[in-house]
């Protein structure tokens, strides 16, 4: 409506914009979230003073709509870079119209009181046009800069995956974005081709968080070996994907990524992942190569860690035995009670996961304890 008296009041104000745009910048500083945010005092004052002149001209009846809209949005985008939470802003934005209203009534006539009560609405309207852009700029802002983010994950990752990257500065950078530590153990998953939407599934259902990748149109999963939210080995066994070895650290992600995304391919039922033990004869044939040493080091963890002493005695009897399959002849080679050299077959079973009777199982034995 822009009477008489808005107006009026409106231009005074204006001649004391500086006065009353520090104290609105006191009164924003208060609220939550501003105290640690990245905006500064001087910004506040200066983006206070650009905004309520603005609102003051147009009070005024000044034809500024289009100015104040573009401010609001800019304003709007700069507090979504700097970090501030969007319920912080909105909190600031929401006590314009009380702030306003408070100036403008305190700098009234007592014969301009009843007229400038007449004009709460193009006070209000006023209020939401600067309210109303400077949130949807701010989603708006947010909403690009978590897809630049996103793309920005993918193509580190990406380069992480196919050994295009180990710098450390990097791997820190992509650590702290997906929120993982550089040193880490980890598993990786890839979901089978024909399982994919149950893989999905799966990934919601047993891993809290689940922070699903998509590389090349393959998904994929990255669980922290020892993280409190992974899940016990028997439900990784039970995903619709391919599984690797425990891998050390993100700079090997890599290897984790080519070995269970081979075995992807050649999982056959949605209840069953495929693993290093389940398809060991098809990785070998392939050629292990880099893998070969993460998938050693994954079986003979276990054994490896016990004393020089209990780990010879466990791996000279499994020797042994495989150069003759007979348990009383292995027994006589070694001079131990039979009794001794099963239990020792036993507990080279409970470490490793590999029973030396079994005959697939003894070929993969073989080569891993091809080398000391």
């Amino acid at each position: 409506m822009h009477t008489t008296a808005l107006r009026d009041v409106a231009d005074r104000c204006r001649g004391r914009l500086s006065k009353i745009a520090e104290e609105y910048a006191q009164e924003v500083r208060r609220l939550p979230g501003y105290a640690v945010a990245t905006v500064t005092d001087d910004e506040l004052s200066r983006t206070a003073r650009e905004v309520l002149d603005l609102l003051m001209r147009m009070l005024a009846g000044d034809d500024v709509r289009g100015t104040l809209s573009a401010v609001s949005e800019r304003v709007g985008r700069h507090r979504a870079q700097q970090g501030l939470a969007l319920d912080s802003l909105l909190r600031a934005v929401r006590m314009d119209f009380r702030f306003l209203w408070e100036v403008l009534r305190d700098e009234a006539d007592a014969d301009e009181v009843l007229a400038l009560s007449e004009e709460v609405a193009t006070v209000w309207e006023a209020v939401e046009v600067h309210t109303s852009h400077i949130q949807a700029a701010y989603i708006d802002e947010l909403v690009s800069m978590n897809r630049q983010l996103e793309l920005e994950r993918a193509s580190l990752l990406r380069r992480l995956l196919v050994g295009e990257t180990s710098d450390p500065t990097q791997l820190a950078h992509l650590a702290s974005a997906l929120g993982l530590p550089v040193l880490g153990r980890y598993r990786v998953l890839v979901a089978a081709p024909r399982f994919a939407d149950a893989f999905r599934r799966w990934a919601k259902e047993h891993v809290a968080g689940a922070d699903l990748h998509v590389i090349d149109g393959t998904q994929f999963l990255i669980v922290e070996r020892s993280g409190p939210r992974t899940p016990p080995e028997a439900r990784l066994q039970s995903a619709p994907a391919g599984l690797s070895p425990t891998i050390d650290g993100l700079a090997g992600l890599g290897v984790g990524w080519q070995i269970a995304r081979r075995l992807a391919d050649e999982v056959t039922e949605p209840q069953n992942a495929a693993t290093l033990l389940t398809h060991w004869p098809m990785l070998v044939e392939e050629g292990l190569g880099e893998a070969w040493p993460i998938a050693r080091r994954e079986l003979t963890s276990r054994l490896d860690a016990l004393s020089a002493g209990k780990r010879s005695a466990i791996v000279d009897t499994v020797r042994a035995y495989l150069s003759s399959g007979s348990i009383g002849d292995t027994a006589s080679r070694l001079f131990v009670h039979r009794n001794t050299l099963l239990k020792r077959l036993q507990r080279f079973t409970e470490l490793t996961g590999l029973d030396p009777t079994v005959p697939s199982d003894a070929a993969l034995i073989t080569l891993i304890l091809a080398r000391p």
